[in-house]
């Protein structure tokens, strides 16, 4: 693994000199290291070191092969972190205030699978 071939940060600051892999999707815009950094209270920037990938799935295929450190969205890769299969590095988390919203016109009842949809996003906020 990455970790066990180049050792956990164990501050921020040691986090910015290693391998960080970013997202950058062409569709939408994710949150960057650099937003990661300022929301840990430090001027450190990192934009242009690391390994530019486009798809998220990508991303956390190549931290799992020991490429690099990438930001993990909590709904995704808690099951992979409770697993063992990913290590969180540090205990400061982001809060991008980016969410989903499940909207319905007024005048119309949900179907009974339309309502267990919503009701499992419910869950996971």
């Amino acid at each position: 693994s990455y970790l066990a071939r180049f050792g956990k940060p164990r501050t921020v600051e040691e986090l910015a000199t290693h391998r960080l892999i970013h997202l950058e999707e062409p569709y939408r815009e994710a949150p960057t290291w650099d937003e990661w950094f300022a929301s840990a209270g430090t001027s450190l920037r990192n934009a242009e070191r690391g390994l530019r990938i486009n798809d998220y799935a990508l991303v956390i295929q190549a931290v799992m092969e020991g490429q690099g450190i990438s930001l993990g969205w909590r709904h995704l890769v808690e099951r992979l972190v409770a697993s063992g299969l990913l290590v969180p590095v540090t205990d400061h988390v982001m809060r991008t205030g980016i969410g989903f919203h499940v909207i319905w016109p007024k005048n119309r009842d949900l179907s009974d699978n339309a309502r267990k949809v919503r009701d499992w996003l419910v869950a996971q906020a």
